[in-house]
C-alpha cells in the first residue's frame, strides 16, 4: 500500500551528479539477477519515481544488461564513478518470513527517511 501524497516530504535539496541536478530523495536499485529479475527491478524502480515523484537512476549494469534488447530505455544512469558510499542500502523487511514488507523503500520514497541518496538491494519486486 502506498504512502499518501499529503504524508510525502518535499525537501528543497538536491545531489549533482556529473553536473545535472536531482532532487532528494534519490532511488536507484541494485540489479541481481537474469533479464526477469531486470524487468522487475527496472518496473519497480520506474514505479516508485511516478508513485511518489522521486529522482530514480538505473545504475550503469543494468543499462548495459538492457542495452541490446531494449534500446530505446529513457531513465537515465548513474555514472560508473559515482561512490556508491553517497547512498544508504535499504531493502524490504523479510522478517515475517514468508511475507515481504516494503514499507521501507516506500518510507524513503515518501521522503520519511531524509533527503538522501538510497540503493535499494536485494530483490525489489
Amino acid at each position: 500500500m502506498a504512502i499518501p501524497s499529503e504524508l510525502h516530504i518535499k525537501y528543497n535539496k538536491t545531489i549533482t551528479i556529473n553536473e545535472e541536478n536531482f532532487s532528494l530523495p534519490l532511488l536507484t536499485v541494485n540489479s541481481v539477477g537474469r533479464l526477469g529479475n531486470l524487468m522487475g527491478e527496472y518496473a519497480s524502480l520506474f514505479a516508485l519515481g511516478k508513485l511518489y515523484n522521486v529522482s530514480v537512476l538505473l545504475l550503469p549494469e543494468m543499462k548495459k544488461s538492457f542495452s541490446g534488447i531494449f534500446p530505446h530505455i529513457t531513465m537515465k544512469v548513474l555514472p560508473s564513478d559515482f561512490d556508491r558510499k553517497r547512498c544508504l542500502d535499504i531493502s524490504f523487511d523479510h522478517s515475517g518470513k514468508d511475507i515481504y514488507n516494503y514499507s521501507p523503500i516506500q518510507l524513503a520514497a515518501a521522503g520519511l527517511f531524509g533527503p538522501l541518496c538510497f540503493f535499494i538491494r536485494g530483490h525489489v519486486f
